[in-house]
């Protein structure tokens, strides 16, 4: 019967195993075919002291401001160059698993697609994008320029989806990074 779980237990992580292999090989492919050529006509440079004082809107009264900031500039865009740029390089990697895929995870995977997105076509700064965290949820952030207004919105890494910070329980910001 030992023997029997076992193999079992065996035959269950090298299913796994190889469906993650599968995953990966898709995205490594994905990553190859980054949308280098994507047009993104409103990049803004936006300093350090700008981007903390948008984030520093979205944060509650009862809540500690936490934000760090890798790098003195960063380039802002418009809304509509943002969703381009989601729609282009958002892949939904793995399936959610507690502890070892879920929202932290998922924000930085596209964190970091969006960092080699800046990488890759040569950007002088890095976008403004970066990992927020409510008491109960991980998501992305990013500043974008509506006119001389800069704001800050979120985007959803696990469904794509794009929403100004509000007070629901999942997008109270108590933590911001940007990174680079």
């Amino acid at each position: 019967m030992n023997v029997l779980k076992y193999l079992i237990g065996f035959l269950n992580q090298f299913y796994n195993c190889l469906r993650e292999r599968e995953d990966l090989r898709r995205f490594i492919k994905e990553t190859q075919n980054y949308p280098l050529t994507l047009p993104l006509n409103s990049l803004k440079k936006i300093s350090y002291a700008k981007i903390k004082a948008v984030c520093r809107n979205y944060f509650f009264q009862d809540i500690d401001e936490d934000i760090s900031i890798a790098d003195n500039y960063y380039y802002a865009m418009n809304l509509e160059d943002w969703e381009k740029l989601f729609r282009n390089l958002w892949i939904k990697p793995f399936k959610w698993e507690k502890e070892i895929f879920d929202c932290d995870d998922f924000s930085i995977f596209m964190l970091n697609r969006v960092m080699l997105y800046s990488k890759l076509k040569g950007l002088k700064y890095q976008l403004a994008f970066g990992i927020g965290w409510s008491y109960i949820h991980s998501f992305n952030v990013f500043i974008w320029r509506d006119g001389g207004i800069y704001r800050l919105y979120i985007f959803e890494p696990q469904t794509a989806e794009i929403e100004a910070p509000n007070i629901s329980k999942e997008y109270i910001i108590r933590k911001i990074m940007f990174l680079s």
